[in-house]
């Protein structure tokens, strides 16, 4: 599966990682989020290229946090609030919240899903944000630079396979001493696509 997270300096294509971390990522209907509010069609496993349903009852009914979200558009809107050039750029809180709020679907942090295989170790890793093991919400980051500190620390659940020149353009954009944005940059709006080689 994938996303592109259609941003005011430009597009991040995105590889998600549905099947190493389902909760965190894939779309399934909530309490809290009505069915209305995620895509009708079926879900795809995270490499598939035809119109095939993934069988995989985990990634349908557990699978949940990260695409519904994109889905809902509750990233719209959402600033990149924190840079720290040469380390990430975190965004993912509500455009009516401030930094400091991360909501899941749920309305409450959900547990980590930390896999050995899913490293910090490129540029362009997108891994949740949290305060401790346990606490996901809404809040993720990409990577300016491979993070191994992180590991086993934050879930990763993608990785950047297009507009990699963006992600240039927020590293080099003015930050204050702690890391804050000078100039407002937001997710302006986020698309789903099937399979990550999709246009």
């Amino acid at each position: 599966m994938s996303v592109t997270l259609h941003t005011s300096v430009g597009d991040i294509k995105v590889e998600v990682f549905c099947e190493s971390v389902p909760k965190t990522a894939e779309v399934s209907p909530s309490p809290s989020y009505p069915p209305s509010a995620v895509p009708s069609s079926p879900i795809y496993s995270s490499l598939s290229t035809s119109a095939v349903p993934s069988r995989n009852y985990e990634l349908i009914v557990l699978a949940q946090n990260f695409l519904a979200l994109c889905a809902s558009s509750a990233y719209n809107d959402s600033p990149f609030h924190r840079s720290l050039p040469t380390f990430m750029i975190q965004t993912g809180s509500p455009a009516s919240g401030t930094p400091k709020t991360s909501t899941s679907i749920w309305g409450s942090d959900f547990e980590d899903e930390i896999r050995p295989s899913l490293r910090h170790n490129a540029r362009g890793i997108i891994s949740m944000a949290n305060k401790g093991p346990g606490t996901n919400g809404s809040q993720f980051f990409i990577c300016y630079a491979a993070s191994p500190h992180l590991d086993g620390k934050n879930t990763v659940f993608g990785r950047v396979i297009g507009g990699m020149d963006v992600l240039d353009v927020l590293e080099g954009m003015e930050v204050d001493k702690k890391g804050r944005m000078k100039e407002r940059a937001v997710i302006q709006r986020v698309t789903l696509h099937a399979n990550p080689i999709a246009g």
